[in-house]
């Protein structure tokens, strides 16, 4: 996934799900056409993924590696994780931080990193540089009062990136 997002190769999804489409014979037999693939992608303009696993498989670390990842090559000034739910949201608002009160990734990053220990807030607070914020996809809505709007306003591509 990294490769995806850090490589350079796509500006967005479109462009990887096309490249897949045309040497991928099953989903050539299951959608037919790309147009109709395409229908199905979230985000098909921005270089956006999802991250879907199993129960206990891991995601929660998945998301954080990549959210640390990213903020430690520059690519991104700062991380916006939705959740599906507020329990999901309370789970990783408590393993979050223990995960960068670790040393596995930290251990893993240049000394020059951009960010190297992220501060990991969730959307009552502003989403400032170097954060990672937890946050269930009902605080972006338009009725609900959130930091969210606020701290991500304006923000969007960056030279020598994609949308991320």
């Amino acid at each position: 996934m990294l490769c995806y997002l850090l490589g350079g190769r796509y500006s967005n999804l479109r462009g990887l799900a096309e490249e897949n489409f045309h040497s991928n014979e099953t989903l050539r037999d299951r959608y037919g056409t790309f147009a109709e693939m395409e229908r199905h992608l979230q985000l098909p303009n921005q270089l956006s993924c999802s991250v879907d696993l199993a129960t206990a498989t891991g995601k929660s670390y998945v998301i954080y590696g990549i959210a640390r990842v990213m903020l430690a090559e520059g690519a991104v000034d700062r991380v916006l994780v939705l959740c599906p739910s507020r329990t999901i949201e309370d789970g990783l608002l408590q393993k979050f931080p223990a995960l960068s009160a670790g040393s596995t990734l930290r251990d893993l990053l240049p000394q020059t990193a951009r960010v190297r220990n992220p501060h990991i807030i969730n959307g009552t607070q502003s989403i400032v540089d170097g954060t990672i914020c937890v946050e269930n996809f009902h605080a972006t809505l338009e009725h609900v009062k959130s930091s969210i709007r606020d701290s991500l306003a304006g923000k969007g591509a960056r030279q020598g990136y994609g949308k991320v």
